[in-house]
């Protein structure tokens, strides 16, 4: 049986239950542009969470999405980070953002 990629991996994961036990849904990605959102993982997760009235964050390695794709999915946040203390200093900012009200 043939199944599109992305949302049979999340339905496998449980995705939907456990996304409405967050606070908040971080996605870590190469390069975020329009068509990360278009049937890629990132797309299904964006909707999923959008259902779910979570929070939606991205850390990447390069990001070119445009205002309106990233209004569209309802992207709070975009940080990008190509090395390891990037990264950590990104996940770091977010959880304080996260932690204040």
């Amino acid at each position: 049986e043939l199944r599109a990629g992305a949302p049979y991996v999340l339905d496998v994961l449980g995705f939907d239950a456990r996304v409405r036990a967050v606070d908040a849904v971080v996605v870590g990605e190469g390069r975020l542009d329009s068509q990360s959102v278009m049937g890629k993982i990132v797309g299904e997760i964006a909707a999923r969470v959008q259902a779910a009235g979570v929070p939606f964050h991205a850390i990447v390695g390069q990001a070119h999405i445009d205002r309106e794709t990233a209004s569209r999915i309802k992207l709070r946040s975009v940080t990008e980070a190509t090395t390891l203390a990037e990264l950590e200093a990104a996940g770091e900012n977010l959880a304080r953002t996260l932690a204040c009200p």
